[in-house]
């Protein structure tokens, strides 16, 4: 991955004139990049704690054409991994707000306010990775899904008993 995300970011065609927008297919297949290249620059931007969203809008790609090509089983993995950075990142942002509150001799209202994004970044951290940030950590299963597998219902089975035939002859 690039180090440097402004780089990445400057090979982003210009956003169109109108007000249609593209899909990443289309920013490929214009030659701009190549997918690994749209991959690495989301990535860093993910990472940075950018939403879909706000990539959408600032380089005008549709929303459900960057989610459908990022659910692909290609990209999936590796933007997983970048989602849970991105946890990492806002929990790292969490101390920093409150860090940086303590060392400028704030206002009242400056409290409230940082208290007010340190609990937003707190939130995306908890959010974004559950296994790591959630309020109730998973010491057993380090985040996977447990499979419960029953072998009885605890109850003893019925002996057989002997009928004697009463009916008549």
């Amino acid at each position: 991955m690039s180090s440097n995300i402004h780089e990445m970011v400057a090979r982003l065609p210009p956003p169109p004139t109108d007000k249609n927008t593209i899909t990443p297919l289309e920013i490929i297949n214009s030659g701009t990049y190549t997918g690994e290249e749209l991959l690495q620059i989301i990535e860093e931007l993910i990472i940075q704690g950018w939403t879909y969203r706000r990539i959408c809008n600032e380089y005008k790609i549709s929303l459900m054409g960057l989610s459908r090509w990022l659910s692909d089983p290609l990209q999936f993995p590796r933007i997983r991994t970048a989602m849970l950075m991105k946890a990492d990142y806002h929990a790292d942002c969490q101390l920093s707000v409150l860090t940086e509150l303590l060392s400028n001799n704030p206002s009242k209202e400056m409290i409230m306010l940082a208290t007010k994004v340190s609990e937003a970044h707190r939130w995306a951290a908890r959010t974004g990775n559950v296994a790591k940030y959630g309020e109730k950590l998973d010491v057993t299963s380090e985040g996977q899904q447990i499979v419960q597998v029953s072998l009885g219902s605890g109850i003893k089975p019925v002996e057989t008993i002997d009928y004697i035939d009463i009916t008549p002859e």
